[in-house]
């Protein structure tokens, strides 16, 4: 059972569950010959050894009484010439009267002596006359001796006896080392060939149906990942009436919910986004004249606290405004995964471009780029990608080192990496920095804190450009931002 559950493979489990259903079934065969036939599972494998031994010995027991007394003695040692036996012929009181002298086991000279009576089935004779054939076959006893450590058979035969030469009953006794590894008795060939056959049988009958359940179950599996990563368009295997049906009709019932309630949500961020543009603007356009009008009169007393007050009602506006755009921008790079405007952009070129527009310095910004390497992607979401990350390694630390860019390409793309010395993101937080609207606890100030979609925006670019992004902290400080491209 440990074996089972500790298991991660549902293939294997599958097959060792098939395993334990071909040995039930050996289990309830051999209850059922228990219950019929009064024999167990050793009591059916020592059936061929009785019957090797019983035969055996008839075939001894008629040439004991075809020969004389004196050549019983050659005829034994010939019998057990080349094989792994010892024969002894013992009387009815349990005297040995030919064959290799031996000490046998007290339950061996009860059986010869015949003392227990459950051994008893001796034909009476009529003066000389010869037995039938049919009394030849008489009883038959094994036993291991754990003194000794060898097999003891015993099978109750006819006999001479050569005192009043009268037909009398005697045992053969049969002296070994071994039985089960004994091939005179076995032959495990069959035993393996059917039990490897009935194996085989059952893998096969199993096989077939397990692989197309897994089948399935692995199909369902790989469209449930694409779901987790916002593709609600995958592909479903088709719903049977079985209950893997039921769960792939409740998955694909779910998937199109899901992908209602996000259509939803960023139908309205887009829209409230676009309600917000207007209004914003026109108070920006009046903050402005205002201030204007305001310049043209007279300065009174009071004039410095109105400015305060005009400087921080303009940057709250300024904020606002740029929250919107990014909305926008979040909003039109989710909705448009693969955009049409794709083109061949020289990658240093686009990031001296965005050092620029960030009016930052060389001494600020480091770039190890490659003059030759091109991506195929659409160049304003790669450059306000860049941007975001430009801009966000320098407001987070770049009072603590340089903000580093190097880039390269091998089988999977173009890789853009963009490193700084800052103090870094806490591990357990390092999958969340991409979501909406979250920040980092020290970075949520009025100065740094942004409008929370940084990273998020640089997430949807790259991935409407066909590329994937990533971050991990660096040793001993500082976050690197992994961007791989679609190379040209």
């Amino acid at each position: 059972m440990k074996l089972y559950l500790g298991t991660k493979s549902l293939a294997t489990r599958a097959l060792l569950l098939g395993l334990i259903n071909a040995l039930a079934v050996l289990a309830l065969g051999l209850v059922m010959m228990k219950a019929a036939y009064h024999r167990g599972l050793i009591a059916f494998l020592e059936a061929p050894v009785q019957e090797r031994i019983v035969t055996a010995s008839r075939t001894i027991s008629l040439d004991l009484l075809v020969y004389d007394a004196d050549s019983w003695n050659l005829l034994l040692k010939r019998e057990q010439q080349g094989t792994p036996f010892q024969f002894a012929l013992f009387n009815n009181r349990g005297h040995q009267i030919a064959g290799e002298q031996m000490q046998i086991p007290p339950a061996v000279h009860e059986f010869s002596s015949n003392i227990t009576a459950k051994h008893t089935q001796i034909p009476e004779f009529e003066g000389n006359e010869r037995p039938e054939y049919k009394y030849i076959a008489g009883n038959f006893f094994l036993q291991r001796d754990p003194l000794t450590k060898m097999y003891w058979a015993g099978v109750h035969v006819l006999m001479r006896d050569p005192v009043d030469d009268m037909y009398s009953h005697g045992t053969l006794v049969w002296r070994f080392s071994s039985l089960w590894t004994n091939p005179y008795f076995f032959d495990f060939w069959p035993y393996v060939l059917t039990i490897g056959g009935a194996l085989l049988l059952t893998a096969l009958l199993w096989l077939v149906p397990v692989r197309v359940l897994l089948g399935r179950v692995s199909h369902l599996t790989s469209a449930t990942r694409e779901i987790a990563q916002g593709n609600f368009d995958v592909s479903l295997p088709p719903a049977g009436e079985d209950e893997i049906g039921q769960l792939t009709e409740s998955v694909a019932l779910m998937s199109r919910q899901i992908a209602g309630l996000v259509h939803q949500q960023e139908r309205f961020v887009s829209d409230a986004a676009h309600e917000l543009c207007s209004p914003v603007s026109r108070l920006q356009m009046a903050l402005e004249l205002l201030h204007l009008a305001d310049g043209d009169g007279s300065k009174q007393n009071g004039d410095t606290v109105r400015e305060r007050y005009f400087s921080d009602l303009t940057e709250e506006v300024r904020q606002m405004s740029e929250l919107i755009e990014d909305l926008l921008f979040y909003s039109s790079a989710r909705n448009q995964k693969r955009p049409f405007k794709a083109q061949d952009v020289e990658v240093a070129t686009a990031i001296r471009g965005v050092i620029d527009r960030e009016a930052l310095s060389g001494k600020e910004v480091v770039m190890n780029v490659p003059s030759s390497l091109y991506v195929h992607v659409s160049e304003s979401h790669l450059r306000r990608a860049l941007a975001n990350l430009v801009r966000n390694a320098h407001q987070h630390a770049g009072g603590s080192g340089k903000v580093e860019i190097s880039a390269h390409q091998d089988h999977r793309g173009v890789h853009v990496l963009v490193r700084d010395q800052g103090p870094g993101i806490p591990e357990e937080e390092l999958q969340q920095v991409f979501a909406p609207f979250y920040r980092v606890e020290y970075a949520r100030s009025r100065h740094t804190g942004g409008t929370g979609l940084g990273l998020a925006i640089v997430q949807s670019s790259v991935e409407a450009c066909g590329g994937t992004v990533s971050c991990r902290n660096r040793r001993p400080a500082g976050l690197e931002v992994e961007m791989i491209l679609p190379a040209v």
